[in-house]
């Protein structure tokens, strides 16, 4: 059946490639371009997607969300990053900009459906609608859309999500569109806010350096630290309390289990603790088995081998083989099982 598809034209390759495949198939196609930043890159991102729009004959517009994705994602962002933490900014933006505030948008000037360049898929389990892996397991952005809300997924298109990429790309240069990538960093993530220089301390309390700002550090680095010792050091903790970075081995960033906060359960949740799911912890780590414990207001996942430098503010996904259950923020990570 043919619908009215609203795309998301970003003025990259992939959303491009997804408007083309929907008029391909006879869709009634408009794109939209979102601003989320009034400065020179924006509006060049503006125009090229206008651009592609009119090379693939559709109408045009433009949402500007300026304001909107200031106060939503870039406040709380920096706020997160000056309180220790790692956030993720491209999760929160997806759930209350891209697709909270811009599908709104689009259905209110007649589209049915909406559309992005996303690798991922949508599916039904349960008479429901489910969000799923790519097919191309390496290109797969489904991590960053945990987030959004179960009811807008039954409005959402992923023409790319059952294509590789390098077919996506030939169909672009097929089509005389350029490549580009999207805008990935709409903002420097770890400005604002006033700097406090502080301590870096070993393991055992030690100072052996000092920093000039905690929003500067996130759990599992190592380069940019500053400090010499003769051996690899790698934040493993960040005190905001006492304004303090931990530094150790990498042998003390493994990690057993994580307490999550703030959950979105877009196909529910594990139906029981016994129930073995995949974990993934950060965008680019590989998926684990893990399980899920519920109970005291909070939820636990314990991972079935130790990840590596799982960072509170960071997002952690559950997935049943290709479908997303779900996941939330890491609120806390623990060498070995909590009780």
């Amino acid at each position: 059946m043919k619908s009215t598809v609203a795309v998301a034209l970003s003025g990259g390759t992939d959303s491009a490639v997804a408007a083309l495949v929907l008029k391909s198939a006879g869709h009634s196609v408009t794109g939209i371009h979102l601003i989320l930043n009034r400065d020179a890159r924006s509006y060049a991102q503006r125009d090229r997607a206008e651009e592609i729009a009119r090379g693939i004959d559709l109408p045009f517009h433009v949402y500007d969300a300026t304001d909107a994705f200031a106060s939503l994602v870039i406040e709380p962002t920096r706020s997160e990053y000056l309180a220790g933490r790692t956030p993720n900014p491209c999760v929160r933006c997806n759930r209350l900009v891209k697709f909270g505030l811009l599908v709104q948008y689009a259905l209110s000037q007649g589209a049915s459906l909406v559309a992005t360049g996303h690798y991922a898929r949508t599916g039904q389990r349960e008479g429901r609608s489910v969000l799923m892996r790519a097919m191309d397991q390496h290109a797969d952005q489904s991590y960053f859309l945990y987030a959004v809300q179960r009811g807008v997924l039954d409005r959402l298109v992923f023409p790319l999500g059952s294509k590789p990429r390098r077919d996506v790309r030939a169909m672009a240069g097929d089509h005389g569109i350029e490549a580009a990538p999207s805008q990935d960093i709409c903002f420097d993530v770890r400005s604002g806010g006033k700097p406090s220089t502080g301590n870096i301390v070993d393991q055992e309390g030690n100072v052996i350096g000092r920093h000039q700002g905690l929003q500067s550090f996130t759990i599992g680095q190592r380069r940019g630290l500053g400090i010499s010792t003769g051996t690899p050091q790698y934040v493993v903790r960040i005190h905001v309390q006492s304004n303090e970075v931990v530094v150790g081995s990498a042998a003390d960033l493994s990690c057993r289990e994580a307490e999550i906060r703030d959950e979105n359960w877009q196909a529910g949740p594990p139906k029981s603790p016994e129930q073995q799911v995949m974990a993934q912890v950060r965008y680019r780590a590989r998926p684990v088995p893990a399980h899920v414990f519920t109970g005291r207001g909070r939820t636990r996942v314990v991972f079935d081998e130790a990840q590596s430098a799982v960072a509170p503010g960071q997002s952690l996904v559950l997935y049943d083989g290709d479908v997303v259950l779900g996941g939330g923020t890491i609120e806390a990570a623990f060498a070995r099982n909590a009780q």
